[in-house]
């Protein structure tokens, strides 16, 4: 396993660098396909009328949401990535990114995302990305190393951005 110590605690100096590496951490790309699942799901419940700006609160929300729940996965995985590697340049193990400025990105992200979602949209949406979030963090990650059940804990993780749409054009 590769770690920091090993990697003389890598520096990204330009404001590019920095970029890719939020991105990286928040899996940008894949998060992407969690605001269309969101985006569906409202505009199939929005009927006659598309209420824009409480897509955008629903969507940036549930965008936090997801990019907190990215880097929590992140440091949770932290020593089996260097295993991989797919995985074994990401910020946090070539230390570009520390542990704690992980954590506190991850706390600040779904902190702010659960309550955009519960104060600016309702209630039940915000409940409802605490599930997905909690369903990924807490079943889906460490079930990957001991079953294929975490299929099943990903699957219902994955399913709940539509419904998170479709709850918030609903009220």
């Amino acid at each position: 396993i590769r770690l920091v110590r090993e990697t003389g605690g890598l520096k990204c100096t330009s404001i590019r660098d920095k970029w890719l590496n939020f991105c990286t951490l928040t899996k940008a790309g894949l998060n992407g396909l969690v605001l269309v699942a969101v985006f569906v799901g409202f505009y199939a419940a929005s009927h006659d009328r598309l209420d824009f700006w409480l897509c955008l609160r629903t969507m940036a929300g549930t965008a936090m949401v997801a990019m907190g729940a990215s880097v929590f996965n992140q440091l949770i995985e932290y020593r089996a990535d260097g295993r991989m590697s797919r995985t074994e340049k990401r910020p946090l193990l070539t230390g570009r990114i520390t542990p704690l400025s992980a954590a506190l990105s991850g706390t600040m992200f779904s902190g702010m995302g659960l309550l955009m979602l519960c104060l600016t949209v309702n209630l039940v949406s915000g409940f409802l990305a605490a599930m997905s979030l909690a369903i990924y963090l807490f079943l889906y990650t460490p079930l990957k190393k001991i079953s294929t059940i975490n299929t099943l804990a990903g699957a219902i993780s994955g399913a709940l951005p539509p419904v998170i749409g479709w709850v918030a054009a609903c009220g």
